[in-house]
């Protein structure tokens, strides 16, 4: 469903079969779940109402908070999700100091 992408830089269907492949290489559950009427709601139409106000809201923030942290993780939950990937990481290594 190509309703929800703005411009046709978004490759999201891309990211979404990426995604799956990696899960089914590591023999893990793989869902998707469409928040685009929250993020519409939530994000996108809080930040034309601030733009009118003159102020400018930081989406990211936004989006963590009412998005990912609160409806994502309640569905996640209500799915039985033991962990979600969200798409966001990092690589975190150790260091031994060998003197």
């Amino acid at each position: 469903d190509d309703s929800v992408t703005i411009s046709n830089e978004c490759p999201w269907l891309e990211d979404s079969n990426d995604a799956l492949i990696v899960a089914e290489k590591l023999g893990i559950p793989f869902q998707t779940v469409d928040l685009s009427a929250e993020y519409k709601e939530r994000i996108v139409d809080y930040m034309f109402n601030e733009y009118e106000k003159g102020r400018t809201p930081n989406p990211d923030v936004l989006c963590n908070r009412e998005i990912k942290f609160d409806v994502f993780m309640k569905i996640a939950m209500q799915l039985g999700a033991d962990y979600v990937a969200t798409g966001h990481y990092c690589r975190k290594t150790s260091i031994v100091n060998e003197e």
